[in-house]
């Protein structure tokens, strides 16, 4: 594959503000009996209160809307009974699965089972996320990739990029155009090992799915971004050891 972005210094990324936000993910609120709940709710700019459109006692987490829809994880992970006196670990591995729900509630779908549990984007017609695809050769470094799916009910997701650890920011652009903000490996040796690790741009057709991934100035350090036009302003903070921040202005192709 091998990408690299070397001493590129047009512009940064992305966090988008493409939707106005439908949903909220609240809780956990603990209950007297030990119980942890979390719920998905809408609320409108004159609403005094929030409605609920779904509840869980699982654990959700990355709330967006594309199409009709409202997507998220949910925590998926079997629960194992602890040997007498032992104390459950602080860290421990966890399965997160991703679901739909009617942006009016209802029950929720599976869309895609075992998935990272990182930030989720969207363009407004399709919801990218990313999933591990092979554990080997080294299970410190799993093989993962971005994932594209479809906001309809019917669509089945699609690999669009290898060695992406996650996507934290999705918005379209010009019609028919999207940019993400991604997280991944920029080389890969002969044998599986991944290096480079380095924050890009995503942009593409949404018709087409798959996009290709352009460098950014100062992406480490990017955050708040929106679409404002053909342009992507975002928040930066150069990694002279200044400490100043600035607004950066990309301009998209």
């Amino acid at each position: 594959m091998p990408f690299r972005c070397g001493g590129h210094r047009r512009g940064t990324c992305v966090r988008v503000l493409g939707l106005p936000p439908l949903g909220l993910v609240s809780g956990a609120t603990i209950s007297g009996g030990g119980t942890s709940t979390w719920s998905v709710r809408r609320t409108g700019p004159s609403d005094a209160k929030a409605e609920t459109l779904y509840t869980s006692e699982r654990e959700l987490n990355h709330l967006v809307k594309a199409g009709d829809s409202l997507f998220f994880q949910r925590d998926e992970t079997a629960e194992k009974p602890l040997p007498p006196h032992a104390k459950k670990p602080i860290f421990e591995e966890r399965t997160w699965s991703l679901y739909s729900l009617a942006a009016s509630g209802g029950t929720p779908s599976l869309r895609a089972a075992s998935v990272s549990p990182t930030a989720i984007a969207t363009d407004g017609a399709n919801v990218y996320y990313t999933a591990t695809v092979e554990a080997k050769p080294d299970p410190h470094f799993p093989k993962t990739a971005l994932f594209r799916l479809p906001a309809g009910p019917t669509g089945s997701p699609e690999v669009v990029d290898e060695w992406v650890i996650e996507s934290n920011f999705g918005a379209s652009y010009g019609g028919d155009s999207f940019v993400l903000y991604i997280h991944a490996w920029g080389k890969v040796s002969q044998a599986g090992i991944p290096s480079d690790l380095t924050r890009l741009l995503y942009l593409g057709k949404r018709a087409q799915g798959r996009g290709r991934r352009v460098c950014v100035a100062e992406g480490s350090n990017a955050h708040a971004f929106a679409v404002v036009g053909s342009t992507l302003p975002y928040a930066s903070q150069p990694s002279d050891g200044s400490g100043a921040q600035g607004i950066v202005k990309y301009v998209l192709p």
